[in-house]
């Protein structure tokens, strides 16, 4: 019986071990879009996250010098330190 428990209790302390050990580092990707790129640094780096402005594009909808998309999107569940990637406004094409 005491082998029994013993081994459940072994079983559990692993299995909480190697949720944590792949699981414990993950953070939530914030909302970037709207921000200047360092705003979205800023937020980025206090996630834990890094962030490169990848392209620049014209849009008639987005302010220049403002974050227009981000990959990956906000709310995904990534690891500690990756890369977020972004692309800035040039406003509209004139």
């Amino acid at each position: 019986m005491l082998v029994l428990v013993l081994l459940a209790v072994a079983l559990v302390s692993a299995l909480t071990a190697m949720r944590f050990a792949i699981h414990g580092r993950e953070v939530v990707v914030p909302k970037l879009v709207g921000m200047t790129p360092a705003e979205a640094d800023r937020t980025a780096q206090a996630s834990g996250l890094l962030l490169e402005v990848e392209r620049q594009y014209y849009s008639p909808n987005v302010p220049e010098g403002r974050v227009m998309s981000q990959v990956p999107a906000a709310g995904t569940k990534v690891r500690h330190g990756w890369q977020v990637r972004v692309a800035q406004s040039l406003g509209p094409q004139r």
